[in-house]
């Protein structure tokens, strides 16, 4: 599954970041976006829009900045890559930044405006998730796609008993965690079972570093949800 991610860029950096991330450590599916274009003989608009093209799921960021927009028109590249999207039917996943805006990245009313009647269409067209943290996005996609995977494919469905909820993890690294009760091709890189339930933990070492194992039998490991 090829995933294109759509957003701006300056205030979305860490988000891009993360949600690239969490995308590359799921079995199954590549990661598109900007940072991957490099120099290219091609008109920046129709790059962009060829990679939504190309796309199997269309994930798109969206926060308080509207952002560039190309030569002769007012929207902004993520809207022109949004309204592709719905153009060509893709599978589209949406998030709503609601955090702080840095001072240094506010635009003018005018943009301002854009971007509210950008978010408004966007929320008419889908169901869309809110995060207020970069660091939030790596569970909330992966959930997602997990999601997106059953949905698409009914019989993997039929086959996994699904039972899904976000648990807390204190070790260094992995911010959001998933279970997922007897899953046998799982959606994380990142899998420890422990009798029918498999967790799924997400999250990047400091330095880059590889994953490390995770006991979930450790009460200092893991802070189960309550129930009810």
């Amino acid at each position: 599954m090829k995933v294109f991610l759509s957003s701006t860029y300056l205030d979305l950096r860490e988000s891009r970041e993360a949600a690239m991330a969490a995308v590359r450590q799921v079995d199954g599916y590549e990661i598109v976006g900007m940072e991957g274009y490099g120099a290219r003989d091609a008109n920046s608009l129709d790059h962009c829009l060829k990679s939504v093209e190309d796309c199997d799921i269309f994930v798109c960021l969206i926060g308080h900045r509207h952002g560039n927009a190309p030569t002769g028109s007012s929207k902004s590249f993520t809207d022109h890559e949004f309204e592709k999207a719905v153009e060509l039917k893709k599978d589209r996943i949406v998030f709503l930044y609601n955090g702080p805006l840095a001072a240094e990245h506010r635009e003018s009313d005018e943009k301002d405006k854009l971007q509210r009647e950008f978010i408004q269409r966007v929320k008419l067209d889908r169901l869309a998730g809110t995060y207020s943290k970069a660091d939030e996005i790596s569970g909330l996609l992966a959930i997602s796609l997990l999601n997106h995977r059953i949905r698409r494919n009914e019989d993997w469905g039929r086959r996994n008993t699904i039972l899904l909820f976000p648990f807390v993890s204190s070790v260094t690294g992995f911010n959001t965690c998933i279970a997922v009760s007897n899953v046998g091709d799982g959606p994380g890189t990142q899998a420890i079972t422990s009798g029918i339930v498999s967790f799924y933990c997400h999250g990047t070492l400091p330095g880059g570093e590889s994953p490390i194992t995770v006991n979930p039998t450790s009460k200092e490991v893991l802070q189960m949800p309550e129930i009810g």
